[in-house]
């Protein structure tokens, strides 16, 4: 979204206050979840919920309701599904025990499958090694390091650092 100076927001504010079952959003966080026609009353914390994906749904719900009833941070990345495509945001902010749930949400550029890339060339090199073919092996690696800063730890496969 930009701004009529020029400047671009690249996260917006989603706040829910319990006692008056009011949620407010700024108009980054409305264009983000693509509420248009939605008015922000109904965007209950059950309703956000249906945005998140199936796979995250469970351990976003534990914490979210875990720091609303302990009032305290919340941060966490996840992927949600509007409009059928999927986007991976980060939603951080705290809670005042259960008055009110302040979050900042942004979206988080994803490469495509960065972990499945490196898979394949930690494959590659294997097979590399397996046929004493040194250059390809040498070459690899540098292909590796390349790959290996863009992916996450959550990505990353269970393979230590290839030297």
């Amino acid at each position: 979204m930009e701004t009529t100076d020029g400047h671009s927001w690249t996260a917006g504010m989603i706040t829910w206050v319990f006692s008056k079952g009011e949620v407010l959003l700024d108009d980054f966080a409305y264009d983000l979840l693509q509420l248009s026609g939605t008015p922000a009353h109904e965007l209950t914390i059950d309703s956000f919920l249906s945005l998140v994906v199936e796979e995250d749904r469970g351990h976003v719900e534990r914490e979210l309701y875990s720091s609303i009833s302990r009032g305290g941070h919340y941060a966490q990345e996840f992927n949600i599904s509007v409009s059928g495509s999927l986007r991976r945001i980060a939603l951080k902010g705290r809670a005042v025990k259960d008055l009110v749930l302040t979050c900042m949400i942004e979206p988080i550029d994803v490469p495509s499958r960065p972990g499945r890339l490196l898979e394949l060339c930690l494959e590659a090199y294997e097979v590399a090694r397996q046929e004493n073919n040194d250059a390809a092996a040498m070459r690899l690696i540098g292909v590796f390091n390349l790959i290996r800063p863009v992916v996450s730890d959550r990505e990353s496969p269970s393979v230590g650092s290839v030297h």
